[in-house]
């Protein structure tokens, strides 16, 4: 699916400017939506950091000055009018910028609801989707997300009773987190905080008195002066830093041992008491609005009604456990909110290209997504390395699913880090290989005194169809079917299957990160071929990209593993990527260059014999004509690169793979596991 996503037209859309919500959500929502394979383009300020396929600036500095003088974005809220030059700007150019890149059942998204309205009112073709925080200015979108049931009902309530019928595809989506960007503490310091604007309607006088009553010290953090809610003179109990920065906010969340977000109108989210939450910090608020959903009584903080319970509340906040307020919180993870945002764009997207409301969803086989829990964090060991391409498989899984699972790495390189993975097997409810039958270890006979008891837990993802070059069937003691194997190809499942006892090898997939590899310039022509150079060249073949090249007449470069967080640029040094191997478990540059729309051939190895856009060869020759038909024929080349990386980004990115199959049986293994017995 592809989204047009309006920045707002007075600032930047950055994650310095925390003290907006509706900047974040969108600046969060391209990011969430962009790991799930979808195209994203983002129209707003000149100095904007998003997470997206193309940004397109349709407000610059001067123009922001012009409307509204020097100032700091940062650490103001901004008074603003519709009819100011920055806005008239924004209109314009995003109304022409819009124009000239909108698709046949695009999305366009005004997160800043009617504030830009006329953009949407100008394409009334695409499907407008209102993804609203508060809906200040009135709800208008055909299609409307709502971020909590309370405002949502407030809305509905409006009407006469009887009258208040809610269209079938109006929702209610919360906002959405990223749990990186806070810190856990279960250690706290002795201080209550209010975050936020400082006035009278964020409760800001209850945070101050409650405090003071019973004898606490209360930082104060956010924008605002104490002073328009009638203190003339900070209480000499109240500490008041100002504006708080990214970091700033981080350290007070996760130091606190409470948190005042007492609202006094309809809190249509509270986006601070989740961020705390995510923090480890129990939160006092009032109790109504989205709070009753949100703040559970007693578990993740208490909701008061008057100033003798808010004293309770605050005297008894040591009740609260942290961990249960970071699991709560952890419903709000992008992750999981991503999920049910795609959900509802696809039944959307089915009454323009299907049947709407009677469309069926074959992948659906639950609703989970819709639920809500605090439940039980496996803990699982992973064992492997980081020094090779399947080595980062480490990183992806703690990545993706680091919010479902406590992970621990250890290096199988490393034998003392092993040894003690052994002498400490009972914390573990699943110890998982993602290497060759784990399996560097297997020739210094780490295998043969592997704790009986220990081997229930072992889950072995093979990489490589080479198994037997790994010894597999003569070193690993499968026959009592105590060890469980997967395999992240088809192929791979299909060669297990055949030597092990247990025929339920599920398929464990591995992808591409697709924030990390990213689009960086147009390939008109093939002037460069290139190859990663790491391993066995009787494998990679490297003499066969030099034949290429010079039947080709271009040059043949080959490229040194890097570490992932130089990967997206290795591909700024070629114009196609040729994979010449015999035997490969999954070749993760052929995504990775996809990713980055740089046209991929290859041999039928690994992804090449799963993607069904990739072009394979046999031999050199066969790759010769490819080469030369597409540098004859450039739209062509345009539309392959186009299209390939297309379903590289939907179908195998990182989060999709990990919560369509990785997610499933680690936790389904990891409840049914002796030791939870």
């Amino acid at each position: 699916m592809r989204f047009h996503c309006l920045g707002l037209p007075h600032t930047v859309t950055s994650d310095e400017y925390v003290a907006c919500a509706y900047t974040q959500k969108v600046l969060k929502f391209c990011k969430m939506m962009r790991a799930r394979g979808h195209f994203i383009i983002h129209y707003g300020h000149e100095e904007s950091q998003v997470v997206c396929d193309e940004h397109v600036t349709v407000i610059t500095n001067s123009d922001l000055e012009k409307a509204y003088g020097t100032y700091d974005w940062r650490k103001n809220f901004f008074k603003f009018d519709t009819g100011d030059h920055a806005y008239l700007t924004f209109y314009e150019n995003a109304i022409r910028e819009v124009g000239t890149r909108k698709q046949k059942n695009d999305f366009i998204l005004p997160f800043w609801g009617s504030g830009v309205k006329p953009i949407c009112d100008a394409h009334q073709d695409m499907i407008c989707v209102e993804p609203g925080i508060g809906y200040a200015g009135g709800h208008w979108a055909q299609w409307k997300i709502w971020e909590s049931y309370a405002i949502f009902h407030s809305y509905m309530g409006l009407q006469a009773v009887g009258e208040c019928k809610a269209p079938w595809y109006d929702t209610v989506i919360p906002n959405y987190f990223d749990p990186t960007d806070f810190d856990f503490e279960t250690e706290k310091d002795d201080y209550f905080l209010f975050l936020g604007r400082v006035y009278d309607g964020k409760g800001i006088h209850i945070a101050i008195q409650v405090t003071e009553k019973i004898g606490a010290k209360l930082i104060v953090a956010g924008q605002g002066d104490l002073k328009d809610s009638g203190y003339q003179e900070v209480p000499k109990h109240v500490e008041v830093v100002g504006y708080a920065n990214k970091e700033t906010r981080r350290n007070l969340m996760s130091r606190a041992k409470g948190a005042f977000v007492a609202s006094l109108y309809t809190e249509p989210f509270g986006g601070v008491q989740v961020e705390c939450m995510l923090s480890g910090t129990p939160t006092i608020t009032t109790d109504w609005g989205s709070f009753t959903e949100n703040n559970l009584h007693g578990i993740t903080g208490f909701r008061c009604r008057t100033f003798e319970q808010f004293c309770w509340a605050a005297g008894n906040i040591h009740t609260i456990n942290p961990l249960a307020c970071r699991q709560w919180g952890m419903n709000f993870s992008m992750n999981h909110v991503g999920g049910m945002y795609e959900d509802f764009f696809k039944q959307v997207l089915n009454v323009y290209t299907g049947n709407g409301w009677y469309e069926p969803a074959p992948e659906r086989h639950s609703l989970d997504f819709l639920s809500k829990a605090i439940t039980p964090r496996h803990n699982i060991a992973i064992w492997s390395g980081k020094d090779w391409a399947v080595g980062r498989i480490h990183h992806e899984i703690i990545n993706s699913l680091g919010e479902f699972f406590n992970f621990t790495f250890v290096n199988w390189a490393n034998l003392e880090e092993s040894q003690d993975l052994w002498n400490n097997w009972e914390k573990y409810d699943i110890i998982m290989g993602t290497s060759a039958v784990s399996w560097h270890q297997i020739e210094k006979g780490f295998m043969t005194s592997i704790p009986d008891k220990l081997k229930p837990k072992l889950l072995c993802v093979l990489h490589h169809e080479l198994l037997n070059h790994h010894h597999f069937t003569e070193k690993i003691e499968y026959k009592d079917g105590s060890v469980k194997y997967a395999g992240i190809t088809p192929s791979i499942v299909d060669i297990v299957k055949k030597e092990v006892p247990d025929k339920n090898i599920p398929l464990l997939p591995i992808g591409v990160n697709i924030e990390h590899f990213y689009k960086t310039r147009e390939i008109r022509t093939i002037n460069t071929v290139g190859q990663v150079s790491c391993g066995n060249p009787d494998i990679k073949r490297p003499h066969w990209l030099k034949e290429i090249a010079d039947l080709t007449n271009t040059q043949a470069l080959f490229i040194e593993g890097k570490p992932m967080e130089f990967h997206n640029k290795i591909y700024d040094w070629v114009d196609m990527l040729v994979v010449t191997s015999t035997v490969e478990g999954v070749a993760t540059s052929i995504c990775e260059a996809a990713a980055c729309h740089i046209p991929v051939i290859s041999t039928p190895v690994g992804y090449a014999k799963q993607l069904k856009k990739i072009k394979t060869f046999e031999t050199p020759e066969e790759a010769v004509e490819i080469i030369k038909f597409f540098n004859s024929h450039p739209q062509e080349l345009e539309t392959y690169i186009r299209e390939l990386a297309q379903e590289v980004r939907t179908e195998w990115n990182w989060t999709t793979l990990a919560m369509k199959y990785w997610k499933p049986v680690l936790s389904q293994w990891g409840s049914t596991h002796p030791h939870h017995k």
